[in-house]
């Protein structure tokens, strides 16, 4: 009983000192954490750019074209020199007898050449041509089952807007099918050149027909005469279109 009593009076101080020990007021107390860091900002980097790379370019293509030119340059000149010097009249005399000499000496193969050569072009501008003129996208074998005549005794203002409607249908612009100036200028530029065609393919014909060389060329006289047909119609088309543009032109200026 004793101890008892005695135990109890050493309990009460010390769970009175307890109560009293910041420990326990810390447990019961809210804590308040006050954090005020000590950051100490690190000084702003600025580099330091110094602008002085300066490198040495050197243009290869361009030196190599200079030093091309200036040696061809330098060539020229020399050439020029010696040619004046050499241009005297009596080397002007000298040559032009050694060319008199070879042209004698190779008369006939120069001659042979010639021939030939002017043959193989004109017969090759004759198959051309003539091939040219009987496409039937021609104008001048527009209407083609109706002779000059017939063709002359229909209405021109009916064969104007027949014409018209022909032009538009082969020469309309795919990009903009509403433009109408595009198909008449085709029209103009695309007639033109085939009346020149035909008109040289008759001069040529002719002149091959006075040589009485219709033997060794590609022609004829019926060529020659289906060559003057074309070349008619051709040019009654383009009166029409003509006609009619200057009809067009004096009702619009009304």
């Amino acid at each position: 009983m004793h101890r008892k009593k005695t135990t109890v009076a050493f309990l009460v101080p010390l769970f009175i000192f307890l109560l009293h020990s910041p420990t326990i007021n810390c447990l019961e107390a809210p804590m308040h954490v006050n954090i005020s860091p000590n950051i100490t900002a690190s000084p702003i980097f600025t580099p330091n750019y110094h602008n002085d790379f300066n490198p040495n370019i050197t243009n290869n293509v361009y030196s190599f074209s200079y030093a091309i030119g200036t040696k061809i340059r330098d060539i020229s000149l020399v050439w020029i020199q010696q040619i004046k010097e050499l241009a005297t009249e009596e080397n002007y005399i000298i040559i032009k007898q050694l060319m008199k000499e070879m042209l004698w000496e190779h008369r006939y193969a120069i001659t042979t050449g010639v021939l030939l050569s002017s043959y193989g072009t004109t017969n090759i501008l004759l198959i051309t041509d003539y091939y040219y003129l009987n496409n039937d996208s021609r104008w001048s074998r527009w209407k083609l089952k109706h002779s000059f005549e017939q063709l002359c005794a229909i209405s021109q203002k009916d064969l104007a807007q027949e014409l018209l409607l022909t032009i538009g249908e082969r020469y309309y612009n795919e990009k903009n099918p509403i433009d109408l100036t595009h198909p008449l200028l085709r029209f103009i530029t695309t007639i033109d050149t085939e009346i020149r065609v035909i008109k040289r393919y008759i001069a040529i014909t002719k002149m091959i027909k006075k040589l009485r060389l219709f033997t060794i060329f590609s022609t004829s006289d019926d060529k020659i005469n289906n060559a003057q047909q074309l070349l008619e119609r051709a040019l009654f088309v383009k009166h029409i279109f003509l006609s009619w543009l200057s009809e067009y032109n004096l009702t619009s200026s009304r």
